[in-house]
């Protein structure tokens, strides 16, 4: 690794100011409480509460104009089946909009057209394969596409032209084929292992894909490898997240690959056409600082003191920089956190913690 102080000794920094980067409004499944989250580090804010609580909220959505849905399943009233309520961010005001005969919602998203796609957890004895559906909330008709033939597929997410969803169990990331239901792996060689609690699935603005549950992941979607940011702490157990509309995204990390083999990580959200620097550092957490002599020097780094230099990547119009792929040996999981330094603002990334 090259040291810190000969990092970029050509590069020139502008001074912009950088905007307020996308906040998440999540969900608690049980007590109906809001809450915004922040992307970066996690941290939680509580909003409010829906006034629903003792329940099941396990989806959310948000549409193209912004507007946040999610879905209420009461055990108590089975027959009534899953209530899709509009979300007030602001508020956390929940108001009725359609009510589905499925009993158990488990995952929304919002695809082309705004067109709703639902799965739908059968909850019959032999756990069935879960099925997806598309719900018109105007015409109020629910829609069978057909089944899964998978079970235990936490979240639903539309990006990147397809629908994507969390297995726990065995899968891990998934793609869902939106015609004919039919589920593909992303990539076998990373089941869910202590990931888990991926209850929900959502795209930042920029493209990026991040899942949750009691803690906040960003996952790539080409290797399908998490990514940990940081856990809500102050939060119940989120199991619907979105991001807030009309704001910019977020300047986000995250790992491709697996350790014993071809390792790289991406930074979404930088400067378009400008540096970005990649950092990692080993051990426990921490925090340092660029030191004087470099650019952004005195820009605090959520690393401890062995952090160093990994790479430096431009980025393209649209803001993504990569480093890697490169051979990485095999490391003891969550050993390594990494971090990006955007050289045009002197923003930093999450950090994100490797787990395979």
């Amino acid at each position: 690794m090259k040291p810190v102080r000969t990092l970029f000794i050509i590069i020139t920094l502008s001074q912009a100011a950088p905007a307020v980067a996308q906040s998440i409004v999540g969900l608690d499944f049980d007590s109906g409480d809001v809450y915004y989250i922040d992307a970066k580090t996690a941290q939680v804010t509580v909003v409010g509460s829906t006034g629903l609580d003792q329940d099941l909220w396990h989806s959310m959505a948000k549409d193209s104009q912004g507007n946040i849905v999610a879905g209420y399943w009461d055990p108590d009233f089975m027959g009534t089946g899953t209530g899709i309520f509009e979300i007030d961010p602001l508020t956390a005001q929940a108001t009725l909009v359609f009510q589905a005969s499925q009993l158990n919602i488990i995952g929304m998203a919002f695809g082309p057209g705004d067109q709703i796609y639902a799965l739908h957890s059968p909850g019959t004895s032999g756990s069935p394969p879960y099925d997806l559906y598309t719900i018109d909330l105007i015409g109020g008709v629910v829609t069978l596409i057909g089944s899964t033939g998978v079970t235990s597929i936490q979240g639903l997410a539309y990006g990147q032209g397809a629908l994507w969803g969390w297995q726990n169990g065995s899968l891990g990331l998934v793609r869902i084929d939106p015609v004919t239901a039919a589920v593909t792996d992303v990539n076998p060689a990373v089941d869910s292992w202590y990931w888990d609690l991926s209850q929900t699935l959502f795209f930042s603005d920029n493209g990026v894909l991040y899942g949750g549950f009691g803690s906040l992941f960003v996952i790539d979607t080409v290797t399908g490898v998490p990514t940990y940011v940081g856990y809500m702490h102050g939060a119940g157990f989120i199991a619907g997240m979105e991001f807030l509309p009309n704001q910019p995204p977020p300047f986000a990390l995250g790992v491709m690959g697996v350790s014993g083999g071809p390792m790289g990580a991406f930074a979404a959200g930088a400067t378009p056409g400008g540096n970005v620097a990649f950092f990692r550092a080993s051990g426990g957490a921490g925090s340092s600082v660029i030191p004087a002599g470099n650019p952004c020097a005195g820009t605090l780094l959520n690393l401890n003191s062995s952090f160093a230099f990994l790479g430096l990547a431009r980025a393209d119009a649209a803001g993504y920089a990569q480093i890697g792929p490169r051979f990485v040996p095999p490391l003891v999981p969550r050993e390594w956190r990494l971090q990006a330094l955007d050289l045009a603002t002197c923003q930093t990334t999450n950090r994100g913690t490797i787990g395979f």
